[in-house]
This record gives structure tokens, sequence and C-alpha cells, in this order.
């Protein structure tokens, strides 16, 4: 229930993908760090690992991140990730 978002961070950190594109920041590169919450997500690809954690979007409202690995053989791809937030 209330999902805001499911999006994919590639290997280097960049979001490649989303749905809805409404709700996802296609193109954004968490290594310009344009926001100190940027350094979590590149934590988590550095570490390559399921995380989970709450913060307030870029857009707005706060959410609750869920990541987890995409590995295709063998071969760590990036993160895919799913935003909750509390309005529907």
């Amino acid at each position: 229930p209330n999902i805001y978002s499911v999006r994919f961070l590639d290997k280097v950190g960049v979001n490649q993908y989303g749905y809805p594109p409404e709700n996802s920041l296609i193109g954004y590169d968490f290594r310009s760090l344009q926001s100190p919450r940027d350094e979590i997500f590149l934590e988590a690809l550095q570490l390559e690992h399921d995380m989970s954690f709450d913060l307030p979007l870029l857009e707005g409202p706060d959410g609750r991140f869920f990541l987890t690995p995409v590995i295709r053989d063998g071969e760590f791809l990036g993160m895919i990730y799913l935003i909750q937030t509390e309005r529907q």
C-alpha cells in the first residue's frame, strides 16, 4: 500500500528508470551530492546489499525506501528501490 514509485539506480549512481514517471527522478545523478541524503544511496551501491531507511523525498513528502541489489550472471547492475509514503 501507498507505493509512491519503483525506481532503478544503476551501479554508478544514476537513477535510470522509474514508475510512475511523474514520481521518478529519471536521470538524477546521486554522485552530484545535491543533497546530503545522496550519500546513503551511494553507500547502498557500494555495499551491494539490501537496505531500508526513512527520508524526506526530494519531491516533498516523507518516504520509506527499500533497496535491493540487481545481479545478473554474477554481475552487480545496481539497485531497484521502492518508495512508500503515507499519501495514497
